[in-house]
Parts: structure tokens; C-alpha cells; sequence
């Protein structure tokens, strides 16, 4: 029994309340600790700027200097025009900068050509540009007052030389529907497999587009009719000629007749 009485109980301790009434004092760094820092903050900015300055600096070499512009176009693949004229179409000025330039837009300028079939242009680093350049072939000639008109397989007139090149032949068309059929029937015979008939060729006439004929060396003609089954009459000719005879007629290759 606690001799004390009830109210002399133990009680628990009120728990440690901190001291507030003398604040601990910060210690200050040392001055050259704080020159360091500032040293080294320096030196973060001077190397942010700089990065950035060099961005925008490398940025301005590619899309706006000439140092790496196009200084060079080399042109591939021309036998009808001439590489200046292929420049001069590309429209591309010394020293563009190669990253800005459109190719796309280069080779629409370029096809624009008559006697370009198709165009590839391609960067070739750090200053030239490359257009290579696949031209028509010729498969016949028109005399016009100025020298020849070069025909090909579509029956589009792309250039005009002073002379037809050499076993070319001679094309007299009637319309714009008949030259196309005559182009068809030379297209057709521009196979290997038709190379001996085409030596013997020497004009291609179409009054329409259904009355196509040959003439062959030693005053021989060759009624063929429309561009239709060309590759089965060509090789029912190639048979037929075989035979003596001044008229061919493949028109129907099922009946076939000589004169």
C-alpha cells in the first residue's frame, strides 16, 4: 500500500519539449567555398550558351550557308540533251544549300523536258547534286522543215535533230490517232525477238488507225493493219518473207496472203 495516499501516484513525465528560446546558428561557409560555387555556376552557363550558340551556328551552316551548298551537278544518262541543258532546267543556283533543296521540285523541272522518260535526283554530300536521267528512245523519224522529229513507243514527238540516226525509219501518219497505232506496231517490234525484220525496215505509213503498213527494203510492202496481235503477225511475216513476193498482207494473221 502506497503511504503516500492515491494522489502521490507515479505520473508519467511530460514528454522533452525543444528549447526554442536559443535558435542554433548557421554556420557560413567560407568565402572561397562560395567562389567554388559560383566558379562552377559560371562555368554551367558559360557551357549552356555555348551549346546553344553552336546549334544555332550548325543550324545556319545547313540551312542557310553556302559552306555546304550545292556547288557541283553532275548529269548522267543524256544522249539527246546536253548536261548544261539539264542544269538549266533543274534551276538549281551555285551554292543553295543542300539541305533545302526540294528534289522532288528539281525532277518536275527536269521531266518537263520532252525527251525526259523519267528522272532520279540525289544528294551527294557535302556539294553535289546527281540528276540521272533516263531519255526516250527513238523508234521512228517525221521530216519537218528543220531537220527530223524523233517519235517514241507512245507516239510523242520529243526532239527534233538535223539528222534521223542511222536505221531509224521514216514515219507518215494521217492523224494523231494514226501515229499512235503506228508507234504501237514499232513498240511491238523493238523485241529481240524481231531484231531481223526491223533491219528491213525502212518506213512505217498509217492512214488510220486501222491501216498501218510497212515498207521493206527491195520496194516491199506490208499491209498490217491495226497495232492489234503486232507480235503474231510479226512472227507470221517473218515466215511469209521467206517467199517471193511484193505485198505481205498480215492484216489477218489466220489468213495470211502474198503478191
Amino acid at each position: 500500500m502506497n503511504p503516500a495516499g492515491p494522489d502521490s501516484a507515479v505520473r508519467p513525465r511530460a514528454p522533452y519539449a525543444e528549447d526554442t528560446t536559443h535558435p542554433v546558428r548557421r554556420r557560413t561557409p567560407p568565402p572561397e567555398v562560395v567562389r567554388a560555387y559560383r566558379r562552377r555556376g559560371l562555368r554551367r552557363l558559360g557551357v549552356l550558351l555555348g551549346s546553344v550558340l553552336g546549334a544555332v551556328w550548325l543550324c545556319y551552316l545547313l540551312l542557310f550557308s553556302s559552306v555546304l551548298g550545292a556547288r557541283t551537278i553532275d548529269v548522267a544518262g543524256t544522249a539527246v540533251l546536253s548536261a548544261d541543258e539539264v542544269r538549266a532546267a533543274a534551276g538549281v543556283s551555285g551554292g543553295h544549300p543542300m539541305l533545302r533543296l526540294d528534289t522532288g521540285a528539281v525532277a518536275d523541272r527536269v521531266r518537263g523536258l520532252a525527251p525526259v522518260a523519267g528522272v532520279q535526283v540525289q544528294r551527294s554530300w557535302p556539294s553535289t547534286l546527281v540528276i540521272r536521267i533516263t531519255e526516250r528512245v527513238p523508234l521512228a523519224f517525221v521530216r519537218v522543215p528543220d531537220g527530223a522529229r524523233l517519235v517514241d513507243a507512245t507516239g510523242f514527238g520529243f526532239a527534233t535533230v538535223a539528222q534521223p540516226p542511222p536505221g531509224l525509219p521514216e514515219l507518215y501518219a494521217g492523224s494523231s490517232e494514226a501515229t499512235v497505232a503506228a508507234a504501237g506496231v514499232l513498240a511491238a517490234l523493238a523485241a529481240p525477238a524481231h531484231e531481223r525484220l526491223r533491219t528491213e525496215l525502212v518506213a512505217v505509213r498509217a492512214d488510220g488507225p486501222f491501216d498501218v503498213q510497212l515498207t521493206l527494203r527491195g520496194e516491199r510492202t506490208v499491209r498490217w493493219g491495226s497495232a492489234t496481235e503486232s507480235d503474231r503477225k510479226a512472227a507470221v511475216l517473218a515466215v511469209l518473207l521467206s517467199q517471193p513476193g511484193k505485198v505481205y498482207d498480215v492484216a489477218s494473221p489466220d489468213l495470211p496472203t502474198i503478191r
